[in-house]
């Protein structure tokens, strides 16, 4: 017998039994802690990613369409905790440490990042910058 497909599964859990949430969290935990532990490095913060996905998956389940695989679709969840829960706080964090620790400007190449800037550090300046890779010898010598 074949084990039930990831909509089956849902139609499960929509129907009330929970334990079918359990069957798609072990199907796909390892696969969710992989991406997020190649973006935060951490053992312990990729564990911390992988309980709040799974736990805002099991909360929007009944905005699941099936419109994409549910692997898409929680990767999806993953990808945006890890965005706006983590990386953001972390960005947040250390801008407020540049602050604190006197500096006078801050340089940034990303418009979300400088919108963040702005926003907890308006006092300091802002100065873009761009990056440019030269990869023939004829755009070596424009640059030279």
């Amino acid at each position: 017998m074949e084990p039930p497909s990831d909509n089956e599964l849902v139609q499960e859990v929509r129907n009330g039994r929970r334990q079918a949430f359990t069957a798609l969290m072990r199907r796909y935990q390892e696969r969710v802690y992989w991406v997020a532990r190649r973006i935060v490095g951490s053992h312990d913060d990729a564990d911390d990613i992988v309980q709040e996905t799974f736990v805002k998956a099991y909360l929007a389940l009944g905005e699941f369409r099936g419109d994409s695989s549910f692997f898409t679709w929680i990767y999806r969840i993953a990808f945006n905790t890890l965005v706006f829960d983590h990386e953001l706080a972390e960005a947040s964090r250390l801008l407020t440490a540049v602050a604190r620790a006197g500096a006078d400007a801050v340089i940034v190449q990303d418009l979300g990042i400088a919108r963040l800037c702005q926003a907890l550090v308006p006092e300091l300046p802002l100065h873009a910058s761009t990056q440019m890779t030269v990869s023939s010898p004829q755009a070596a010598a424009l640059v030279r």
